[in-house]
């Protein structure tokens, strides 16, 4: 059986548009479609040509935050489940579904990705890092952390962030030449609040 992308992509989008919180003001639908954008860039870049590879990998960026559907905690463990019971409809076979499983629970904080896929996944979803919308997204991140009661303050936000920008790296060149740049701009007006 033939994988059906095109419909489980739009049952997926259905699905984070009806049942994601309205105040999941970060990791909501819009992230997901940029995080599936960056992913298929971030191939191109990569020198990822293999078709199948790259439809695995846009179905685990269409997934990773799923969970959030379910549950707020263990989010990734959360979209393997769902990933696992919607994929084999889907033509999706046992080992893809694992395969798939493996790129979403890379993106877990923090990221451990074992192979190039994977760490294409991380990178795309955490992009916005070193981009020019770095702060818009950075804010609805905010308001997201706030909603759970996960901040208090604007300071301890910045504390956050600065401390999440000293630990984390890229893992692909594309993004290291493409964000690092930026990134590192960022770093330096947040250290500076």
């Amino acid at each position: 059986m033939a994988k059906d992308f095109s419909s489980l992509r739009k049952l997926v989008i259905a699905k984070l548009n009806a049942e994601l919180a309205p105040e999941l003001t970060y990791h909501c639908t819009e992230h997901t479609i940029d995080v599936e954008r960056v992913a298929i860039e971030l191939c191109k870049t990569e020198g990822i040509s293999d078709e199948n590879q790259i439809l695995l990998l846009r179905t685990a960026a269409l997934l990773h935050d799923s969970g959030y559907t379910l549950n707020f905690n263990n989010h990734e463990e959360k979209s393997c489940v769902l990933a696992s019971e919607l994929l084999p409809r889907f033509g999706y076979s046992a080992e893809e579904i694992d395969a798939i499983c493996e790129m979403i629970s890379a993106t877990r904080i923090p990221q451990q990705p074992q192979n190039k896929l994977s760490e294409i996944l991380c990178d795309a979803d955490l992009d916005y890092l070193g981009r020019e919308d770095f702060a818009e997204i950075s804010d609805k991140l905010y308001k997201e952390f706030s909603w759970r009661g996960a901040v208090k303050t604007t300071e301890e936000w910045n504390g956050i962030q600065v401390a999440f920008f000293r630990q984390h790296s890229y893992f692909t060149a594309s993004s290291q030449f493409a964000r690092a740049e930026h990134k590192q701009k960022h770093l330096e007006e947040l250290e500076r609040i």
